[in-house]
């Protein structure tokens, strides 16, 4: 999916998509990290519902990715991105918490 024209920032291997094109991120950041961030990328970059247009991309966040959750957060956020976390929990699990992120695109609202 094109999000809209290029906007770059060469500091970094690993991009993050912003609403009005890529975004990529400078820092020190280690391997698990970019496999993450590819990850929200590839999601990110798929063809968009309605739903989702309006109500925000639900990306599920596996345990061994919630270290990254609050600065991912910031860095979308900085990308151009509407970025919300979400923790549930269900009562026939109760001790089990599901972590997600959630991306709008300010563009497609």
């Amino acid at each position: 999916m094109v999000f809209g024209i290029n906007n770059n920032v060469k500091t970094h291997n690993i991009m993050i998509f912003s609403p009005a094109g890529p975004l990529i991120v400078g820092g020190d950041h280690d391997n698990d990290r970019d496999i993450v961030v590819q990850s929200i990328n590839r999601c990110l970059a798929k063809s968009w519902t309605i739903k989702e247009i309006s109500g925000g991309r639900k990306i599920e966040i596996p345990g061994f990715w919630r270290s990254y959750i609050d600065d991912l957060i910031l860095e979308y956020r900085n990308a151009g991105w509407l970025v919300s976390k979400q923790i549930e929990i269900s009562s026939s699990m109760p001790k089990h918490r599901s972590f997600f992120m959630t991306f709008k695109n300010p563009n497609l609202t």
